[in-house]
């Protein structure tokens, strides 16, 4: 074996000094962003990477805003009513365009080039990852997208099965003090995205992160706006009886500190309906319905004895979110506001990584260990009221508890990380790194 191998390295050796031209290794970069975004998919992705972005800008507030395109076989209603028009965008158009801006830190030369080099990242290890893979997520909804910040631009365009770029600036007059993505969507004939869901995941997002606001526009409707307060953190004292090293010496608790933190929502109404939602039946229809089902078998008539009690708590729960349906329906266009109070709990760690393993660290995520990191637990306040709501026209408790579900303790507590896990906290807790959007909950 041994002399086959010093066969090959002298052959090797030959082919390196041949005189033959070398050839570069060439990338069909629309099949490698093809390949990257099969293992990075995910509900809200491109809003994920992008929210998570302004944050290690330091930005305070984000603006989403989803443009639409008219359904070119049903007309837009003829009246002036407010709710009609909204219901009709989200039963009937499809996106045209999305909006992402931010106030944060605009891009610098460096943040430029790196967005145009796919899985670099940001070699800062006290940023989330900012321009590496993430921000190429962009590319499964959107075949060429625009970036301005500060003064500068950057529009993407194909050639063939090969990405290229170009720069430009802005003019004087333009205004040049946020970050703006602009992403035209391939396909149009995508729909509305559920609005409920997308507010929950804000919510969250809001929570986990350094921003103190987040709005949603759907075209000029301000569907949703989110705002987030903290207080000064306080410390609290390590009891001497906890170790605050882990077994291994890897990392070492600091100090711990607690802030409280109001979350305030307004929302539309529309954020809470239910396209499927068929009204009910009139009772001449359901008699009717009645009489065509006399003839039921003998078995069948047993078996809906046997699960009456049953039938009876879903019919409940139906005629409750019929109730609710119908009253979002009349004023689809009206706002409810609701508060939501919150302790998180923040321990800062100290970390002593061996140079083996920062250097494996680094070859997978292109940016060293962090020295000093967090781990925070959200909580309920237990000193202030957990939720209040003003319920709009159309809306109730309910919606603002669904829209708050995501960040609100549960019972059994959950832990946010970035894959699935079946553990839960044992405690009305989130357990979460800070400055992360979950991927994941359980």
């Amino acid at each position: 074996m041994a002399a086959a191998s010093r066969d090959l390295a002298r052959l090797r050796d030959q082919t390196m000094i041949s005189l033959e031209e070398e050839e570069a290794v060439t990338v069909n970069t629309r099949a490698l962003i093809d390949k990257v975004l099969a293992r990075y998919s995910g509900e809200w992705t491109t809003l994920r990477e992008l929210i998570q972005n302004a944050a290690d800008a330091q930005a305070k507030r984000v603006s989403i805003r989803f443009e639409t395109l008219p359904s070119s076989t049903i007309p837009l209603p003829s009246g002036q009513d407010t709710s009609e028009h909204i219901r009709h965008v989200l039963l009937h158009h499809t996106l045209r365009t999305m909006i992402v801006t931010n106030d944060g830190e605009v891009f610098q030369e460096t943040d430029w080039q790196r967005l145009k080099r796919i899985a670099e990242g940001n070699p800062d290890e006290t940023k989330i990852g900012a321009f590496g893979v993430g921000f190429y997520s962009v590319f499964a909804d959107c075949e060429s997208p625009f970036v301005s910040s500060g003064k500068q631009s950057m529009a993407f365009y194909w050639k063939k099965d090969s990405l290229f770029t170009r720069r430009g600036k802005l003019s004087a007059e333009q205004p040049g003090e946020s970050t703006t993505f602009l992403l035209d969507y391939r396909n149009q004939t995508t729909p509305v995205p559920q609005l409920l869901s997308l507010c929950q995941f804000l919510a969250t997002s809001l929570t986990f992160v350094g921003l103190e606001s987040i709005e949603l526009f759907i075209d000029d409707w301000n569907v949703l706006t989110l705002t987030k307060k903290m207080s000064p953190g306080e410390n609290v004292r390590i009891p001497s009886d906890v170790n605050p090293r882990t077994k291994d010496g890897l990392m070492k608790i600091t100090d711990v500190q607690y802030q409280s933190a109001q979350i305030d929502a307004k929302w539309m109404n529309v954020v809470g309906w239910n396209r499927r939602y068929q009204a009910p039946v009139s009772n001449a229809i359901a008699a009717q319905s009645q009489n065509e089902s006399a003839g039921v078998s003998l078995r069948n008539w047993f078996g809906k004895l046997t699960s009456n009690a049953i039938n009876t708590t879903a019919r409940k729960a139906q005629r409750e979110e019929d109730a609710l349906q119908q009253a979002i329906l009349d004023d689809l266009a009206g706002y409810s506001t609701a508060t939501v109070f919150q302790r998180m709990s923040t321990v800062n760690v100290q970390t002593n990584v061996s140079k083996s393993l920062s250097q494996e660290l680094e070859r997978a995520t292109k940016k060293p260990p962090p020295k000093r990191t967090r781990i925070a637990i959200l909580t309920s306040s237990y000193d202030e009221t957990a939720a209040s709501v003003t319920p709009g026209s159309g809306s109730s408790t309910q919606r603002a508890t669904d829209i708050f579900a995501s960040v609100l303790p549960t019972r059994s507590g959950k832990i946010f990380i970035g894959f699935p896990t079946a553990q839960t906290t044992g405690i009305l807790a989130h357990i979460s790194a800070p400055s992360v959007i979950p991927t994941v909950e359980r």
